[in-house]
């Protein structure tokens, strides 16, 4: 609850350059302060034994396998901060997807990786030679990894052609469940098959972003899209609220040139990865290009936060060899944090969001075969039943005068008109609702529904 207000603080006084997980972590650390002076032990799960500060000459020898594990732990960022601040200055959509893409394919990738290096690590491994160590953990990644998308990809379009076919905009709760069971279908075949998870998901995702939304009515959108943004914060804000109580709640081991060198190694790696990769994409695609702003942007994005805290927190380490990881995890998660998340993008270097290309012939091909083409009629009554739902909620608003002025002034009661307009490429109406309320000045929204001759309709 605590968070939720910080968060919204934050988003009131419009302090863009302080990230959202930042302010969250802060409070977690106070909260976690103050349980530290409790009489309770609160540190009982993540807690050391004495004993380990009174041996002499401790060497933490890890496994080629546990540094692998751990490399592949921090490479996986989480810039959340960063995307909020894009939202907030609304930077160009190419800037967005890169670093939201990025991020999300990166983060799935470093799930596979520290799975495949910790099921490598085992003692059965030892016997073997070096060479078949290493042939088995790529076979495995490429296995986990192409199964996987392969899985979620499939269970994505197959969602899709189910929406096509089967109406179920007159139950909007079934089509609403329906969706949550296909959300979880994927997670819940690849662990079975021992495959990725979070993998499967991940292109489960982009497939039913691509086809499936397009296929369900706009109510069941709405909802849904708000739904798992709800699901999102929530599960962010208890990650890095945790975070932020771990620095008091677990007893944190030193290790100061292992943090030093994560650090210095986690951006001159993301300098690596970013800059050519950059680099190949312009010289392939003349069109459009990423700025040397944009890289350097992104070279910033790469902040760590809770998908590697919780990958060390799943590694089955000794006590020792654990506790070094999180302390060194920890301090890099708040270094990234404060140093990357606050600085990635200047208000200077925001430009407006740029229209999205035009969709390809394969695009095209695509959506006629997964996508849903409403008639005439469906679409009225799709818009209908949005209207009704806007004017239920406006009715339910009490609206003085002062706020009616600041949307727009003069307005009428209980009127709903609809307007529509055709152009070149398919025909766009404005549903505007008005609700009255409490024997005041009644508010009214605009809802603009285009609707595409060549694909399918969109909110």
């Amino acid at each position: 609850m605590l968070a939720t207000l910080v968060v919204h603080m934050l988003i009131v006084s419009k302090l863009h350059w302080m990230p959202e997980s930042l302010a969250i972590v802060a409070l977690g650390a106070l909260i976690g302060s103050i349980l530290s002076y409790s009489q309770r032990d609160w540190s009982e799960i993540e807690a050391l034994s004495p004993d380990v500060f009174f041996l002499i000459g401790i060497i933490f020898e890890f496994t080629f396998f546990e540094c692998f594990a751990f490399a592949a732990m921090i490479s996986a960022v989480d810039p959340v901060a960063t995307l909020a601040i894009f939202q907030a200055v609304k930077v160009e959509s190419l800037l967005y997807m890169l670093v939201f893409g990025e991020s999300m394919l990166n983060d799935a990738v470093s799930i596979v990786l520290a799975a495949t290096a910790l099921r490598h690590a085992k003692p059965s491994f030892n016997s073997l030679p070096a060479s078949e160590i290493i042939t088995s953990a790529f076979v495995t990644f490429t296995e986990m990894f192409f199964f996987s998308a392969c899985l979620g990809v499939g269970i994505g379009l197959l969602s899709a052609l189910l929406f096509k076919h089967v109406d179920l905009r007159k139950t909007p709760s079934l089509e609403f469940a329906l969706l949550l069971i296909f959300s979880y279908i994927p997670y819940g075949f690849a662990e079975a098959l021992d495959l990725s998870g979070i993998m499967a998901i991940l292109f489960c995702g982009i497939s039913m972003s691509q086809y499936t939304r397009h296929n369900v009515s706009p109510i069941a959108q709405i909802t849904f899209r708000h739904t798992f943004r709800t699901i999102s914060f929530v599960a962010e804000t208890s990650t890095f609220a945790y975070i932020g109580m771990a620095f008091f709640t677990i007893k944190l081991n030193f290790a100061p040139w292992l943090i030093f060198w994560s650090v210095v190694l986690c951006l001159l790696g993301r300098a690596c990865n970013v800059f050519p990769l950059a680099y190949l994409v312009n010289q392939c695609r003349k069109d459009v290009q990423i700025s040397m702003k944009n890289q350097i942007i992104m070279w910033f994005s790469g902040m760590r936060g809770a998908v590697c805290f919780a990958l060390v927190l799943y590694m089955d380490l000794d006590k020792e060899k654990k506790s070094i990881l999180l302390t060194t995890v920890l301090f890099l998660i708040l270094f990234t944090t404060i140093f990357l998340g606050g600085s990635a993008l200047p208000d200077d270097w925001g430009p407006k969001k740029s229209a999205l290309d035009a969709t390809s012939s394969a695009g095209r091909l695509m959506r006629s075969l997964f996508v849903r083409k409403f008639t005439a009629i469906e679409r009225l009554e799709n818009r209908d039943k949005l209207a009704a739902l806007t004017k239920r909620a406006l009715a339910s608003d009490q609206m003085t005068d002062s706020d009616d002025v600041e949307f727009g002034g003069n307005r009428k009661d209980d009127v709903t008109s609809t307007r529509g307009r055709s152009g070149s490429r398919g025909t766009s109406s404005d549903v505007i609702v008005s609700g009255g309320g409490g024997g005041g000045v009644s508010g009214e929204q605009h809802l603009l529904i285009s609707s595409d001759s060549d694909d399918s309709n969109e909110l």
